[in-house]
């Protein structure tokens, strides 16, 4: 069985069902850490205009069925790691493969960027175990992961293997202004109601924006983030009976609820359908 063939058959095949994503990647390539690109296309006619790429390694890997999970641990190499880090980062894919058929059962990702790596790479080792998570299978979210992944490797490529300062000694030095992050959504457009649905899941890189400085420096990732709340205060009156007993109510939202809360004893939820 020819596990590398099918694992890269089924990560192709993922990624040609979005209308702006295409995959050239070779089974059995012998470049010693890529397998190929990703290419973000404008369009669904995938013109050559304005196209962008992220480099991608795939490893397919014999399982029982009962073995695939929402996320896994998988082992990658100390000069591969350097390399992805150096280039400025890789989509890495890990294939699951039924040990018995060769039916490709799941595929997992991770978003090996340079921050991340730094981080990975402060203990010396032969490998790493390392968390992915699950592939989207809807197609405008697995276009964000691509997406968020090329853009912030766009933004940390110029910081590889440099040593980036923390955010207590920004903050000590009085230099730090605010931190950013940004996260790409294809879509409905985004209100603060559904932010936590676009962000449930997904991995963010905290940039420190400091003054004198355009270019915010990468100073945190963040993988698999949950439980995002939004909290939007309105100030309106409440009246009972034609008494006045609140100046404003909070709407607190989350990826699986919206709560109103009126006051510290009445909270109102409803669930997100």
């Amino acid at each position: 069985m020819d596990l590398e063939k099918i694992a890269t058959s089924a990560i192709v095949s993922s990624i040609s069902k979005t209308d702006t994503l295409s995959g050239f990647i070779n089974d059995g390539d012998k470049e010693p850490c890529w397998d190929g690109n990703i290419y973000i296309h404008e369009n669904s006619r995938h013109s050559k205009k304005n196209i962008k790429r992220i480099p991608t390694q795939v490893k397919g890997k014999a399982v029982k069925t009962k073995s695939v999970k929402d996320k896994i641990k998988y082992r990658v190499k100390y000069d591969d790691l350097k390399a992805y880090m150096m280039d400025g980062g890789t989509l890495f894919f890990v294939v699951y493969i039924e040990k018995e058929t060769g039916e490709a059962l799941q595929i997992y990702y991770a978003d090996l960027l340079p921050i991340r790596i730094m981080k990975i790479l402060e203990q010396t080792q032969d490998s790493y175990s390392i968390d992915f998570f699950s592939f989207p299978s809807d197609n405008k979210e697995k276009i964000e992961v691509v997406l968020n992944a090329y853009n912030d490797a766009q933004r940390q490529k110029s910081f590889a293997g440099k040593r980036l300062p923390t955010i207590d000694e920004l903050n000590r030095k009085g230099i730090m202004e605010s931190l950013s992050f940004h996260v790409t959504h294809v879509g409905k457009e985004i209100s603060p109601n559904t932010i936590p649905q676009v962000m449930e899941g997904k991995s963010i890189t905290l940039y420190a924006n400091i003054k004198g400085n355009p270019i915010g420096i990468p100073v945190e990732q963040h993988q698999n983030i949950t439980q995002v709340t939004t909290c939007q205060k309105f100030d309106k009156k409440i009246f009972v009976n034609g008494i006045e007993y609140y100046n404003h109510y909070l709407v607190l939202h989350s990826a699986f609820d919206t709560k109103l809360i009126i006051g510290n004893c009445l909270t109102m939820t409803t669930p997100v359908v």
